[in-house]
């Protein structure tokens, strides 16, 4: 029920809040109070037509409401309806999920959906997992539920804080349905369809005319009374209540239940928001046996019952701490939820508003496509900006105004709630900032999320109708979700993108996490029966009293009696003890002691304070960090020059290493602009990943990359003798490059917008660009400065061209104009009428004679430029053309329009000789080679890859795109190469990044890799059980080591590079003569190994084995290769080992999130890191042996400080596991490979990282263009 679709739907909202407040009394209860029938009191709350007063008002005086109140709210809903013209509904949800009554405004997913029923079919449990906002709960509620068939019998249910009383309650509501032969119509009551009380919107209910007030005798006290029908808790509390006895009883009652059906029929729980159990259920023995019981229900004799569950990705690796759960899941259906690709993401931008006749403008959704591409959390903030730009718009079309109106994805949320907290009253501001805070939990290792309580936790905080109406109106702000008495944040998008918030949960957090722990002290205590032995004392109740003495108006009413209770019996303890400890010297060291805290109270002040501003800064810096990582550099310098958090350091670190990412991979974002540069070979990529990279298309290979425009690049130039490649985009700027030497030597200030189209002249010494903006900017190349400004367009200028003698410059854009300008004087030679619609390209024929243009007409016309006359018009595309290319034998006219399709015409015959599908958006989106021999286009795909369409043998090539897990990387001695192991292996030049060669390596995943410390050879191990030998210089194949019988785990060398382990799953250890290639010596190992590495001194080795699901640490002596101890301690699998430089440290690390230090001398274990929420796959000791970085499948990299055995930063920006780690030979970077395809390197000096953002900053007018602040406010 949407309360801003209109003031009926209001009124039947509040109705239905009502119910809910009043204790959701079923509806036949109400009957027999109200004199309506069930099914006409349950049509008031459905919100389809108004009821009548009569109605309303016996609803709301059954539900304990006041009847002038609801007379009001009845007129003035029937007061607006008679004024309020009828618009259509709004299609969108905002932050929240579509739920099953949206399932006709549910597009995009439809592949996912049916891929998921069938998996749901087919398995017992299926598993939707993925990033917050990627769309689970939608995909479960709006996709799955409405498709499946009348034999399924769904219940979908969300944890909570009592997870197990949750499931109870689903199930008993399931194995409540009536077998089928008995009369539905008796024994179900009727609701509002979606109501609140059903798992799914039931069918239509017929409304019935109202029943004659008639009055009800009173009972007679003699006559005996029939026992109450039971009620579904009764139901749920009873089987509760078995389940603490038995395991299996959800089990049993739902075979019971199946029992009396037909054969076909299934049962299937849907648990939504499955992370519930971990961040809300603060009840260890619930949380296990919740995960007990579904993996009880998973694995039941009954095959007919099917589990799904929906679960965040960085939540996932908690589920495998529950054995039971482990073993179900294996044999589970896994289904990961990434982001839409761009055709889905243009449905769900466009489609819901279609159907509901309102058209959605194309800039709109272009718009919208830039911002969202390549964020897996993106959904929720789409969908919000989406529905604010629907509310702003002023007839049938929402137009990109609008959406600009609204904030955008990122600045609608916090826009919407903004505007909420500037229009609340001074007090109605403290309420919102109370409930916000109560709404959201705060995160250990992982981001915050969304909390649900229940309402009566408001109780207090100020008078109770205020609090109702806080509620309601940001539940029609779509901010928060209302339902069966309790509240929560709409989507944690709202935590993540409202900054006000931000700085709520980050100004104090040890202060709220000691709210959080006084809150759930005051519901235990309450569930107790305010048991005196529940109340806090001593340093629990000093420490809770200080904190409600600052914030004492953050307490509910709950709270309050609890810190009252507790302090009153402190009292009575204190009075009997107080007059043996009065005196007045100790009074006088008191007032000493109290003014020297006082003292050291204010510094310690002054630091939290310094250090939440510090935290601020951090947050915003990663929200900052994926789309505009200059912005994120500066705003995270400046935290952290409040104060030295790990948090700023992390971000800071974070945010130049997101600057600086992707030149180890091709592009990660879709493919804008592509230009072959003269030599016809080399060929530069333009992306939305805001670089350019230059490709040799002939060895297939990436050349480099090019790093600094802040925003994505639209066009690309190269001069006309191939040494200077122009550049322009999103950031306004056109940047020269040496393309040689890969350094940008130029940016050419010119006005500010977007840049989407350049031009050399003939000689070079000219360049044309045009974007935003009504004229054409010419440069003098060799000066850097502005020559003219070509005026007489009325709109934006989106292509230019020279001809290819120089003489003529053509321009065109949104004014349907194509415009000729004497390129010597600058003067207008002739303005070209004829495009019905903006023109979006251009090109000159290879002679000059002819221009072609094209736009949004979806015609292509064809100018004689001497004779400044039309000479014909290519006819037959499906939608707009943005892009031309005259191939070079003068006859073919290469044609990208916006479906996504080129066409290769010939002009002479006006016939379309070829098709294929491309991605061409902008002017610059196709380039011939110079003989004519390959034609290059973005892939239709939004993999980031470009592909080359030889007119040889008419094949296609692919260069780029996003490649497979990078499992192991690694650096050489000497610093100069950077090795990198997948599917692939390559070797890469460590200063200014480019791939040296792609080395032989035979099909497979290769595993493992290692430099050996002494000489230029490295270690690969391979998916056919054998390990490889390389000349790391010459890329050349040394040696090829066989003799073990399964998966090889790991080689080590030894610190003179003589020697090199290996281990594996055959339980065997090898060692084998480098420089001979064979092996010398063989043991066998307790359990499979893992890893193995050499102490620094050569004189041990530790192997770490994994069996039966435990892992431990075994030390060999190499003098006689025999196991001299073992280290126990691990009760879960080890992945990774690391040796400090002085090997008296051993770092390991597995399954259980946690990294252990050994004291190898002393075999005994000396410390443990926590910190990751989830598998830490590497480890790595920087060459001084004061850091150690780990690496998780919780997609971070930790810096850890080994003397403080604490963490000095994070560093985010992978989307993967991060499965392999190495130091730089002078430890002041980090190189780390992940599961997401990309190599990153990492600054782990943090001073040094400063310095250079500063540098970069000052060169590229960093803060002017992000943030519009002065440098020098940032590094000073």
């Amino acid at each position: 029920m949407d309360p801003q679709a209109g003031p009926v739907e209001r009124l039947a909202w509040e109705l239905r809040q009502l119910r809910e407040r009043a204790g959701t009394p079923s509806y036949r209860t109400l009957a027999k109070t109200a004199h309506y029938s069930a099914s006409t009191l349950a049509e008031a709350a459905k919100g389809e037509r108004l009821a009548t007063l009569d109605v309303v008002l016996a609803y709301a005086q059954a539900c304990g409401g006041e009847r002038a109140e609801w007379e009001a709210r009845w007129r003035a809903a029937a007061g607006a309806g008679d004024d309020e013209p009828v618009t259509a509904r709004c299609p969108y949800p905002g932050l929240a999920a579509f739920e099953a009554a949206n399932a006709a405004e549910y597009f995009g997913r439809a592949a996912l959906t049916k891929e998921l029923s069938v998996r749901v079919e087919q398995h017992a449990l299926t598993v939707v997992f993925g990033a917050s906002g990627s769309g689970k709960s939608s995909l479960l509620r709006a996709g799955l539920l409405p498709r499946l068939g009348a034999q399924w019998h769904p219940v979908l249910l969300t944890p909570g804080a009592r997870p197990l009383d949750a499931l109870a309650a689903a199930v008993a509501r399931l194995a409540a349905e009536p077998e089928p032969e008995q009369d539905q119509d008796q024994d179900q009551e009727p609701e509002p369809p979606g109501g609140d009380d059903s798992p799914a919107a039931p069918a239509e209910l017929p409304t019935d005319t109202p029943a004659p007030t008639i009055p009800v005798p009173p009972p007679d006290p003699a006559t005996p009374t029939t026992p109450a029908t039971p009620t579904p808790q009764d139901h749920a509390a009873a089987l509760r209540r078995r389940t603490d006895e038995d395991p299996a009883a959800l089990d049993l009652a739902l075979r019971t239940w199946l029992a009396a059906r037909p054969d076909a029929d299934r049962a299937l729980l849907v648990v939504d928001q499955f992370e519930e159990v971990f961040t809300l259920c603060d009840d260890e023995d619930e949380r296990t046996a919740f995960l007990g019981a579904v993996a009880g229900l998973a694995r039941s004799a009954d095959r007919r019952i099917r589990v799904a569950i929906g679960i965040r990705a960085d939540f996932y690796a908690r589920c495998f701490v529950h054995p039971g759960l482990v073993a179900v899941l294996r044999a589970s259906a896994q289904l990961p939820v990434g982001p839409p690709n761009r055709a889905e993401l243009r449905d769900i931008i466009a489609e819901p508003a279609v159907r509901s006749g309102v058209q959605v403008d194309a800039d709109l959704v272009e718009a919208v496509l830039a911002e969202a591409a390549g964020q897996p959390g993106a959904l929720p903030l789409v969908g919000h900006a989406m529905r604010e730009a629907w509310h702003r718009r002023g007839d049938d079309t929402v137009r990109l105004a609008d959406y600009r109106a609204s904030g955008g994805m990122r600045g609608a949320v916090a826009q919407t709630a903004e505007r909420m907290y500037e229009e609340a009253a001074p007090r109605q501001r403290d309420v919102m900032r109370a409930v916000f805070l109560r709404l959201t939990a705060l995160g250990e290792g992982t981001e915050d999320t969304r909390r649900r309580l229940a309402r009566r936790e408001l109780d207090g905080l100020a008078d109770p109708h205020e609090i109702d109406g806080l509620l309601r109106k940001l539940a029609a702000a779509r901010l928060v979700v209302l339902s069966e008495g309790t509240a929560e944040v709409a989507h944690e998008a709202v935590i993540r993108a409202w900054p006000r918030l931000r700085h709520w949960l980050d100004e104090d957090r040890e202060a709220l996490r000691t709210h959080r722990r006084l809150t759930a002290a005051a519901e235990a205590w309450h569930e107790l029966g305010r048991d005196a032995g529940a109340l806090y004392r001593g340093a629990q109740l000093a420490g809770a009293r200080t904190w409600a003495h600052e914030h004492g108006s953050a307490l509910n009413a709950l709270e309050r009696d609890f810190l009252r209770s507790a302090t009153g019996a402190d009292r009575r303890r204190g009075r009997r003890a107080r007059w043996l400890t009065a005196s007045l010297s100790a009074l006088l060291v008191l007032a000493l002691i109290a003014a020297g805290i006082a003292i050291q109270q204010w510094s310690d002040a002054e630091l939290q304070r310094r250090i939440a501003v510090s935290r601020q800064y951090a947050a915003q810096a990663g929200e900052l960090r994926q789309q505009q990582p200059q912005a994120a550099a500066l705003t995270a310098l400046y935290g952290y020059r409040q104060a030295e958090t790990a948090e700023a350091r992390g971000s800071l670190l974070s945010a130049y290493a997101a600057y600086r990412a992707n030149q180890f991979t091709g592009h990660t974002g879709v493919v804008n602009a592509v230009a072959f540069a003269p030599d016809g070979r080399t060929l530069a990529t333009a992306s939305v990943d805001r670089t350019v990279k230059l490709w040799d298309t002939a060895a297939d290979r990436m050349l480099g990359t090019l790093i600094g425009h802040t925003g994505p690049v639209y066009a690309l130039a190269f001069s006309p003798d191939g040494s200077i490649l122009a550049t322009a985009g999103d950031d306004g700027s056109v940047r020269l490059w040496d393309v040689e030497t890969r350094r940008g030597f130029a940016e050419l200030d010119g006005p500010s917008g977007r840049v989407v189209s350049l031009a050399f002249s003939r000689d070079g010494a000219t360049l044309a660009s045009g974007g935003i903006g009504r004229a054409v900017r010419l440069w003098d190349v060799a000066s850097r400065r502005p020559a003219a400004d070509l005026a007489g367009h009325t709109g934006n200028v989106v292509a230019v061209a020279f001809s290819p003698d120089g003489k003529v410059l053509a321009s065109a854009g949104d004014d349907r104009t194509v415009r000729l300008w004497d390129a010597r004087t600058h003067r207008p030679l002739a303005t070209l009428d004829g495009h019905l619609q903006p023109v979006l390209a251009l090109a000159f024929s290879p002679d000059g004679r002819t221009l072609a243009s094209g736009g949004g007409d979806r015609t292509v016309l064809l100018w004689d430029v001497a004779g400044r006359r039309r000479t014909g018009e290519l006819t037959g595309t499906a939608d707009r053309i943005t892009a031309l290319a005259w191939a070079p034998n003068r006859t073919t006219l290469a044609v990208g329009s916006y479906d996504g399709i080129v066409r290769l015409w010939d002009v002479n015959s006006r016939n379309a000789t070829q098709k294929f599908a491309a991605r061409v958006e902008t002017p610059g989106a196709l380039s011939w080679a110079r003989d004519g021999s390959a034609l290059a286009a973005p892939s239709d795909d939004d993999t980031g890859t470009v592909r080359l369409w030889r007119s040889a043998g008419e094949r296609q090539e692919t260069l780029g795109g996003r490649q497979s897990a990078v499992t192991s990387v690694g650096v050489s001695p000497d610093g100069r190469i950077i090795a990198a192991a997948g599917s692939t292996l390559t070797l890469w030049s460590a200063d200014r990044p480019r791939p040296l060669r792609t080395l032989d390596a035979p099909p497979g995943v290769i595993t493992g890799l290692v430099f050996s410390p002494k000489n230029d050879v490295f270690a690969t191990v391979h998916a056919d059980r054998t390990v490889r030998l390389w000349g790391a210089r010459t890329g050349r194949m040394l040696a090829t080591l066989r003799g073990h019988t399964n998966t090889v785990r790991q080689v080590a060398f030894s610190l003179d590079g003589r020697k090199l382990a290996t281990v594996g799953d055959d339980r065997n250890l090898f060692l084998w003569d480098v420089a001979g290639h064979r092996r010398t010596a063989a043991r066998k190992l307790a359990g499979s190994g893992s890893t193995v590495t050499f102490a620094p001194d050569g004189t041990t080795l530790a192997v770490t084995e994994n069996a039966n699901n435990m892992g431990s640490v075994a030390l060999w002596d190499m003098a006689g290769l025999r196991e001299t101890a073992r280290l126990t301690g691990r009760s879960y699998p080890i992945f990774a080992a690391a040796f400090t430089r002085d090997g008296k440290t051993l770092a390991t690390s597995g399954t259980d999130h946690d990294v252990q230090l050994w004291d190898v001398p002393g075999r005994r274990k000396t410390g443990t890191l926590r910190g990751h929420a989830s598998s830490v796959a590497s480890l790595a000791f920087s060459p001084d042996g004061r850091t150690l970085a780990s690496g998780g499948d919780d997609d971070t990299v930790r810096l850890w400080d080994v003397a403080a055995r604490r963490t000095s930063a994070v560093l985010s920006g992978h989307t993967g596991s991060v499965l392999s780690l190495s130091f730089w030979p002078d430890g002041r970077a980090l190189v780390s490979g992940s599961a997401d395809g990309t190599v990153r390197e990492w600054y782990t000096k943090v001073d040094e990282a400063a310095r250079t953002i500063c540098e970069l900053s000052r060169k590229g007018h960093w803060a002017a263009s992000a943030l519009g602040v002065p440098a020098d406010w940032y590094c000073r």
